[in-house]
């Protein structure tokens, strides 16, 4: 089971080592080693190309949308934002 999103800090995507995160998102062990500072992406297209990239798996794919979302609060912050940002690319 994954950590509640609102527990970890986002910080910008340079100031992070976003390789080193998505290498440990994509292994399928526990989460208990995981950084408690996640990138965030102004971008959604480019969290969802990394995601992709990286071949996270769905499940922790989808708790890092919400990271995104719990830290963001721009008012086209909606799933059918997301969905858009997805069908657009």
């Amino acid at each position: 089971m994954l950590p509640a999103p609102s527990k970890f800090e986002t910080v910008a995507v340079e100031t992070l080592k976003v390789d080193n995160f998505f290498r440990m998102l994509a292994e399928r062990g526990p989460v208990s080693g995981f950084p408690r500072k996640v990138p965030f992406y102004t971008k959604r297209s480019m969290l969802l190309a990394d995601l992709f990239l990286y071949r996270i798996p769905l499940a922790r794919a989808v708790w890092l949308v919400r990271v995104q979302q719990a830290r963001t609060s721009r008012g086209d912050n909606t799933p059918a934002a997301w969905s858009a940002t997805l069908a657009g690319m």
